[in-house]
């Protein structure tokens, strides 16, 4: 993330570029440029590396926290807004059709369960719908289409795996069943 060619240098470059572009180009177009340009770069590996913060207790990644200012900047052009302007960045992702890092994070990892789920040929099929618990009794979780997680160390759930099946089972069965989560993402910004 940080360093010489780090995506945030790279955010950078694109946020420089999209600068230059708003001074061409009419403001009703910037919110898909900036989607394209900066938006499409901070996605890149957040469903892997990125963490998700699901309630203001949890322990905010300061990656994640350096991507969203670098997020927050490319919507505030897209906007025309300034910082000095006090626009909440919840306003500036629903002027935008923005999501945040956060929810970008969710969202890859989200679709990642789903697609292991429904997806028989994928790699990670069989490390989220192995078989657990007793054969002879169905439990609460299992009826609810949970999945169980095996992670026992601090080290082990801060994984991938961990951290989706967390939100997985933290979902309503409608977004498991259509694998549609954009709109129904209940995920803090």
């Amino acid at each position: 993330v940080n360093g010489k060619n780090g995506i945030l240098a790279s955010l950078n470059q694109r946020i420089g570029a999209l600068k230059r572009l708003s001074y061409h180009i009419p403001r009703k177009h910037l919110p898909q440029i900036s989607t394209a340009l900066v938006s499409s770069k901070a996605r890149y590996c957040l469903g892997i590396y990125g963490s998700v913060r699901t309630c203001d207790e949890d322990p905010q990644c300061g990656r994640m926290h350096d991507i969203q200012i670098a997020l927050n900047k490319s919507m505030r052009i897209a906007t025309g807004k300034r910082l000095s302007d006090r626009v909440s960045i919840k306003e500036l992702c629903d002027s935008t059709g923005m999501l945040s890092a956060n929810q970008m994070s969710a969202v890859d990892k989200l679709n990642l369960m789903w697609a292991s789920i429904h997806d028989e040929t994928s790699p990670t099929h069989d490390f989220f719908t192995s078989p657990t618990g007793s054969s002879e009794r169905v439990s609460r979780s299992v009826t609810k289409g949970d999945v169980k997680q095996s992670a026992r160390t601090s080290t082990g759930q801060g994984n991938l795996p961990y951290t989706a099946i967390k939100l997985w089972n933290m979902c309503d069965n409608e977004i498991r069943s259509t694998g549609h989560l954009a709109p129904k993402l209940a995920i803090k910004t």
